[in-house]
């Protein structure tokens, strides 16, 4: 039988480590949501001119599909209507 050497000698050493390793890296950061790809369709308003752009509806006559979330319009993306950009809108309920 081969036996695998452990950078540790011990368990209290690799607990000791992964205390150290935790403390760097929330492991929650890097656990996956099952459920964050299937929220509702948001709406984001312009706060310069007050249009409003529905993830659910989209932008079709300007490529955007119905159901893209707000996050994956491109980041040089502006309001259609006055030029405002991403930074320019803010979330609202409808």
């Amino acid at each position: 039988m081969v036996q695998t050497q452990l950078p540790f000698r011990d368990k209290l050493a690799l607990t000791r480590a992964k205390a150290r390793v935790g403390c760097l890296y929330n492991e929650s950061h890097f656990k996956t949501n099952p459920t964050a790809d299937m929220t509702e369709p948001k709406t984001w308003m312009c706060l310069i001119c007050g249009w409003i752009y529905d993830e659910a509806a989209g932008l079709p006559d300007d490529g955007i599909a119905p159901g893209t979330p707000w996050k994956q319009l491109p980041m040089n993306w502006v309001c259609p209507e006055c030029g405002a950009r991403k930074e320019d809108f803010e979330m609202v309920q409808i």
